[in-house]
């Protein structure tokens, strides 16, 4: 059903409707963040998120202050760069066309496996 400059055009059916065409819908909800936590019935963290930054930059600053900053940001950086290398390596091992171990067959495991004990 369509308006327009004060009449209705009914929608007669899919004879109407071009073959392949897509209908688009948007739908604008202005809602808060605290509104949709609340509809959606998540529990309020806010009490913990604030004790958790108040803990967390106490210790940077007393980590700060002692000259370990790098103690504690070299696991971060190294935990979040094993991902990167797996992805490297996989990829390499695309390129050259090096069989992942599910498509290697009897000798070839066994010869991949000895490598990784060097």
């Amino acid at each position: 059903m369509t308006c327009g400059a004060g009449h209705l055009q009914s929608y007669t059916g899919p004879s109407q409707v071009a073959a392949g065409s897509l209908m688009k819908i948007n739908i604008e909800i202005d809602i808060s963040p605290e509104e949709l936590r609340k509809f959606i019935g998540l529990p309020n963290v806010e009490v913990l998120q604030t004790e958790f930054v108040k803990l967390a930059s106490q210790y940077l600053d007393g980590a700060t202050q002692r000259n370990e900053i790098g103690k504690i940001v070299s696991p971060l950086i190294g935990a979040a760069m094993q991902p990167w290398a797996s992805y490297q390596k996989w990829l390499a091992d695309v390129v050259t066309g090096k069989p992942r171990p599910q498509e290697m067959h009897g000798e070839e495991m066994k010869k991949d496996e000895s490598k990784k004990d060097l």
